[in-house]
């Protein structure tokens, strides 16, 4: 009653027909706020029934456009994530109906989120991409709502270790979303920021990035943003071995976060694992893994599940399981690779370089073999600075021979090359004498001597670290 009287209405009955839906959409939003899931998906329920009839098709779009936004609000803080982008995804269509356009920015923005949780890296890149081309059809491509967009793409690109990509995509959008209020570029390229700085072993950079962000929240910062960042901090924090200013940094997100469910309470619950594991404790981290991983792939949340499977995957090779591990990083690749991961691996690091050649040593011939591969001519090529390592074509006449190619402990010869091919194609070392007519012994001389300068132990190795190396097609 006193919010219908300070509007200047005399009764309810002089109020706007719409005004019990909006009322019922606020209630959602401030059951959201405090963390009551459920209450807050029933108010932007009922504010739907409430929209009147007959409206004119902008104004009514106008109308469901915040109570949309309220009720996938309210899915993802109760961790219901495939209802929050079909709600999301409604929005944006509202959005662009009541001709939004910093809507459609912002709600894409944080439907990119739950969509990277989800593990669709290509529907988010999609959505991002379709959004992007709306708001410069309508004229606005200098402006935040741009900006914003430009941040989400560069968070997919770093994924996809495209750093190049991401970076210009990345200073793009700060330069267009500096200090614009909700949709403010430095508080939200926090987390492509530091991943990209990560990548170029800028840790310190990283940090920065993420202070800087803190920075802009405000005197008054929305907890769940405060959390983020502090789930952020902590990764790179265990990346640095600074393990008790991560753990305090957990704590007090666990704190903001309360008992969110969706895209925030993940980030900080997996920031939590990443610092027990690194302080060796509890002794049953792998059995915390494994319910950790057993939620989020009941839920559908396969990014969380594919980082997950990487973290038990190397916490069972410490153990000296071997083909456990291996069985997990399958799993990890198969999730994957639809989706073209390539950072989630790298971030790992050596553990992770040495448990895929591993596991190529007696993969069979499929996408899963190619794909590891790939991954590790990303390993390689980050080892020598190398932002990207495209697929090595025919040697131009200028170009050395490719016995000579970087990585290499030696250079082949000319007579290695040969049976190198021989053994790629699975030929035995008696059927590679009797092509080359050599003795035996000469073939098995060779092999070893290509074994060491790949630094391999076996045929199958050998033939994958020369694919990776463009020695092979």
């Amino acid at each position: 009653g006193a919010m219908i009287e300070s509007q200047g209405f005399d009764d309810e009955s002089a109020a706007p027909a719409s005004l019990p839906s909006e009322l019922a959409a606020l209630r959602s939003f401030v059951a959201r706020y405090n963390h009551e899931f459920e209450t807050a998906v029933a108010h932007a329920e009922r504010a739907l029934t409430l929209v009147p009839e007959n409206m004119p098709p902008q104004a009514d779009a106008q109308l469901r456009t915040p109570i949309f936004l309220a009720l996938a609000m309210a899915y993802d803080g109760a961790g219901d994530l495939e209802r929050a982008v079909s709600a999301y995804e409604e929005t944006i269509r509202l959005s662009r109906l009541g001709i939004n356009a910093s809507g459609v920015a912002g709600i894409t923005y944080r439907m990119n989120g739950i969509l990277r949780a989800l593990g669709r890296l290509r529907a988010a890149d999609a959505a991002c991409r379709d959004a992007l081309g709306y708001i410069q059809a309508q004229g606005m491509a200098r402006l935040p709502a741009a900006g914003i967009l430009h941040v989400a793409i560069s968070e997919l690109l770093v994924e996809r270790n495209d750093l190049e990509a991401a970076e210009a995509h990345l200073s793009q959008g700060l330069e267009l979303g500096k200090w614009s209020g909700r949709l403010d570029a430095v508080r939200s390229a926090a987390y492509a920021l530091s991943r990209l700085r990560q990548a170029r072993n800028d840790a310190n950079g990283a940090l920065a990035a993420v202070q800087e962000a803190e920075s802009v929240l405000g005197e008054s910062p929305s907890p769940l943003a405060k959390a983020t960042l502090l789930a952020l901090k902590a990764r790179i924090l265990v990346r640095q071995v600074t393990l008790g200013q991560a753990a305090r940094c957990v704590e007090e997100a666990v704190h903001l976060a309360g008992w969110d469910r969706g895209v925030t309470g993940e980030m900080v619950a997996l920031a939590g694992l990443r610092v027990r594991l690194a302080q060796c404790r509890p002794d049953d981290a792998i059995a915390q893994l494994t319910r950790s991983l057993t939620a989020a792939e009941c839920k559908g949340r396969l990014g969380a599940a594919i980082e997950l499977r990487i973290l038990r995957s190397l916490e069972i090779v410490r153990r000296g399981d071997t083909r456990e591990a291996e069985a997990d990083l399958e799993r990890a690749l198969a999730l994957a690779e639809p989706e073209s991961y390539v950072r989630v691996f790298l971030d790992e690091g050596q553990p992770m370089q040495m448990l895929l050649a591993q596991w190529l040593a007696h993969a069979g011939a499929g996408p899963l073999r190619d794909y590891a591969v790939h991954l590790l001519s990303q390993f390689e090529a980050e080892a020598h600075g190398v932002a990207t390592a495209p697929q090595k074509t025919a040697p131009a006449a200028s170009e050395p021979p490719a016995s000579h190619v970087v990585g290499l402990v030696e250079p082949l010869s000319q007579r290695e090359l040969e049976v190198l091919q021989l053994v790629a194609l699975g030929k035995t070392n008696k059927e590679i004498a009797q092509q080359l007519v050599v003795a035996p012994g000469t073939v098995k001389a060779h092999t070893s001597h290509i074994y060491r300068k790949l630094d391999v132990t076996n045929r199958t190795e050998a033939a994958a670290r020369a694919r990776q190396l463009g020695l092979l097609p």
